[in-house]
């Protein structure tokens, strides 16, 4: 009796799978004129994951989140959404969404209270229900105390934090932040990220983010990798830091072009021009490097020296062979 009872709980053991991803994109494509703006990407995203959206400004990142949401429609490609095909551009999957795009949104003539307010009645709530979640919102964002106040006169740190209340009035079960925290403040960045945090932590909520910041990307679970339409990479962010051997040498110079062609001419050592003044070698024994590389030029020739631990923006560079600081024009 006792092994047929071993054999019956294997069974059921082995027939269990795995939940479906929380979003699955399946051959997302979109062509704009003659530009391939999305070229069949593929990616999953997991329940209570956050998942970047990684790369330069024209990459296609926005251009995903806005096929997603329903604001341009792909040539081809299909949405999974808990294991059911949902037409990309469809109501119910807007509806399990809490979107921040990364144009401000909201209406300055009206309060903090009711902006969120506005937005929970568009979702369906009752007066009642709109007002009650925008007071927890306010609380939870750390704007409660200035619910009454017009949104025209908060900061821009103040603005993406409502915009986030906003987001998240519906209760929605993903939350799509396109470039949130594009242009704040250090201080400004971090409350962003505790709240997203504290979302993730409390409501096992599943993040989309789409960012250009290295810094910022170091903060999500998995990273998918976009460059001109196209996914470069898709792994974690410790993966992709291993792509990128030895330290950094960082040199603030006057012409970063001649520099480049001198350090490799002289010293035999790969160079890049990073930007408007700085270039960059990587190397394996950059503390031992460095004497060799000031001795080869004139006093002066570096206004600063520095050498640092790589980063994802070298991970980047060694995917793409270009910076994340990189724009091309047109539609993100």
């Amino acid at each position: 009796m006792a092994s047929h009872q071993v054999i019956s709980v294997v069974s059921d053991l082995e027939i269990q799978e795995p939940p479906p991803p929380k979003l699955s994109i399946q051959g997302m494509s979109l062509t704009l004129g003659t530009r391939v703006v999305l070229d069949d990407l593929f990616f999953d995203v997991e329940p209570g994951q956050i998942v970047g959206l990684l790369g330069p400004n024209g990459s296609g990142k926005t251009s995903l989140m806005r096929c997603l949401t329903g604001m341009i429609r792909p040539d081809r490609g299909t949405v999974w959404l808990d294991g059911a095909s949902v037409p990309a551009h469809s109501r119910d999957l807007r509806a399990s969404m809490g979107v921040v795009f990364q144009e401000a949104s909201l209406d300055n003539h009206l309060r903090a209270i009711e902006n969120l307010e506005l937005g929970g009645r568009l979702f369906g709530l009752s007066k009642l229900e709109a007002r009650e979640r925008a007071k927890e919102l306010l609380l939870f964002v750390d704007l409660a105390d200035r619910a009454q106040d017009l949104t025209k006169t908060f900061s821009g740190g103040m603005r993406r934090r409502l915009e986030l209340a906003r987001a998240l009035i519906h209760k929605p079960d993903i939350l799509l932040l396109d470039e949130p925290t594009s242009g704040l403040d250090p201080l400004a960045f971090e409350r962003i990220w505790q709240r997203l945090m504290a979302l993730r932590k409390a409501k096992e909520l599943t993040i989309l983010v789409s960012t250009h910041r290295a810094d910022e990307a170091e903060r999500c679970d998995r990273l998918v990798v976009m460059d001109r339409g196209h996914i470069v990479a898709n792994e974690a962010p410790e993966s992709l830091m291993t792509r990128v051997r030895g330290d950094i040498i960082s040199l603030d110079v006057e012409d970063p072009e001649r520099c480049v062609k001198a350090v490799e001419a002289e010293l035999e050592q790969p160079a890049r021009v990073v930007s408007k003044h700085g270039v960059e070698l990587e190397l394996n024994d950059a503390h031992q490097f460095v004497p060799r590389l000031v001795e080869a030029f004139p006093a002066g020739t570096f206004r600063s020296l520095s050498i640092r631990r790589p980063s994802l923006a070298d991970a980047f560079f060694h995917l793409t062979g270009h910076s994340l600081d990189v724009e091309y024009g047109g539609l993100a």
